[in-house]
């Protein structure tokens, strides 16, 4: 159990500037289906680096022919993220996307190993 503790304290967890340019692009894009649709939407980011985007609604449909844009855009939202859930809470959906804003690196020693 030792050596569990020892090896998540030499690992920290920096901002990926591309993973969060990347969340950025999705969040405007998610903003977009959440106007056309009528969606509440709710995005936040974390201490721990995470991005969430949630879409809600009482109600949800999409045409075939002429909301193919906005299904892309939700198509997208589940590819990359890095978990996803889909709930039916008090009468409303809820679509919650998670993203990894971080990458992890080993910290730097400042004790020679033996």
């Amino acid at each position: 159990m030792d050596r569990i503790h020892e090896s998540e304290t030499n690992i920290k967890r920096t901002v990926n500037p591309d993973k969060l340019a990347a969340f950025l692009h999705l969040m405007g894009k998610a903003i977009e289906a959440a106007q056309y649709c009528e969606l509440n939407i709710d995005i936040k980011t974390s201490d721990s680096m995470y991005g969430v985007l949630k879409l809600q609604s009482g109600y949800l449909m999409l045409n075939k022919e002429s909301d193919i844009h906005i299904r892309e855009i939700l198509n997208e939202l589940v590819l990359k993220a890095e978990q996803y859930s889909i709930a039916a809470l008090d009468g409303v959906f809820e679509m919650e996307y998670w993203f990894d804003l971080y990458d992890e690196v080993e910290k730097k020693s400042s004790q020679p190993s033996c």
